[in-house]
């Protein structure tokens, strides 16, 4: 549990002046506000695996996560952001539960390969991720017969939802799968220690263990820093990409993303090139 002093320092970082109300408006402003300011992104992972290497994987603990976001503007992958999302939403009060899922990159992927969180206000279920980055809560379909889809007023809020299967499947878009991917939700609630445990799981394989990926939302478009590529998503849904030098990476992370241009500098270079 996060302590008060550490909570009201993120919540001035993003800006409230006031606690927010523990109800839907309160949600939308504090994960809207996190799709703003707090990256999805593998930066503390690259240095962790550039130096020693040893001991937990960056994330377990959100105080150490948020201290570092206070401090340098980093956030993290799936397992740290969604561990901090739960954490400081718990803190504020909020009824929320961590959960775990599988990225669909084919049709034979094993997981759980993906943290996410869900919050329940008035006995309905909201998404609220920090990779997705959806810009507001998404409602959880409650039967077979339910769909939710977002009307995009953002490209990142491009969301679809079913329940199928015996689980719910997110239907996204990103950088690195413009034409989007699924992702089934398949465990609901999920004991910490087991989280921890997936998020381990990433030591020996991940795409975000060998080249850096940063992904953020800015008023207009999604920003993402992916395979030594700059990539941008407008409201328009169309993608441009730039070719990112040393320098404009640097630039970049700085610029786009609000991470402290020390530790961008420190940044190794990419293991591996472009998939």
């Amino acid at each position: 549990m996060m302590n008060s002093d550490l909570v009201e320092q993120v919540l001035q970082k993003m800006g409230f002046s006031h606690r927010p109300g523990i109800d839907f408006d309160g949600l939308s402003a504090v994960y809207g506000r996190w799709c703003r300011q707090v990256p999805f992104d593998n930066i503390q992972k690259r240095l962790f695996y550039a130096g020693a290497g040893t001991g937990p994987v960056p994330g377990h603990d959100s105080t150490d996560f948020f201290q570092k976001w206070l401090t340098y503007g980093t956030g993290g992958t799936c397992w740290a952001n969604s561990h901090a999302t739960h954490d400081l939403l718990a803190a504020l009060g909020f009824d929320v539960v961590r959960c775990a899922g599988t990225m669909l990159s084919s049709p034979d992927a094993v997981g759980p390969t993906h943290g996410t969180v869900i919050a329940t206000l008035d006995n309905r279920r909201y998404l609220v991720d920090g990779s997705m980055l959806t810009e507001k809560p998404v409602p959880v379909p409650m039967s077979v017969e339910d769909r939710v889809t977002l009307e995009p007023g953002h490209p990142a809020e491009r969301i679809r939802v079913e329940y199928r299967e015996s689980c719910w499947h997110v239907f996204w878009h990103s950088a690195h799968r413009p034409d989007g991917i699924w992702c089934r939700i398949e465990r609901i609630d999920v004991p910490i220690a087991d989280f921890n445990q997936y998020h381990e799981r990433t030591r020996t394989f991940s795409r975000f263990n060998s080249s850096l990926y940063v992904r953020l939302n800015q008023p207009s478009n999604t920003t993402t820093i992916a395979f030594g590529e700059r990539v941008v998503i407008g409201s328009d849904r169309h993608l441009s990409r730039t070719t990112l030098s040393d320098e404009g990476r640097t630039q970049s992370l700085v610029e786009d993303f609000g991470i402290a241009e020390e530790l961008a500098a420190r940044l190794p270079a990419d293991e591996m090139p472009a998939p």
